[in-house]
């Protein structure tokens, strides 16, 4: 199978001043059924990020529908985004996953992220 990414909309509004969790990624509400069928093997976030956070993946616990399991962490120092993304998670036989930004307690500016699925890639490209 040829590499094919699928570059993916973040329409939610930018952190503000706080440590919140923000989903940007939820194959369960962008892609209902299907993300498995459709051979996602990788999930890549890029970002130039202003402030600190931290971009974390998780996976659906089978058997459940709302219960997800934090399969990888990566935080990043303000600017961080610039030298040393995208963030690249591998996705091979997970099911469905998340990709949450956690703000580290001060308003980002450059948003929202770029998320790029990508299927036919089952070795990092990072």
């Amino acid at each position: 199978m040829p590499i094919e990414d699928i570059r993916v909309g973040v329409t939610i509004a930018a952190p503000g001043a706080d440590s919140n969790d923000y989903v940007i990624f939820d194959s369960t509400v962008a892609l209902p059924g299907m993300f498995v069928s459709m051979g996602i093997d990788r999930v890549q976030v890029g970002w130039n990020n202003t402030q600190a956070a931290t971009i974390k993946l998780k996976a659906l616990r089978p058997g459940t529908t709302a219960t997800w399991d934090q399969n990888s962490s990566t935080s990043i120092a303000a600017n961080g985004g610039i030298t040393a993304g995208p963030y690249d998670f591998e996705t091979v036989g997970m099911g469905d996953v998340q990709i949450v930004i956690t703000n580290g307690g001060a308003a980002q500016a450059n948003w929202p992220p770029i998320v790029t699925l990508s299927r036919g890639q089952k070795a990092s490209g990072v």
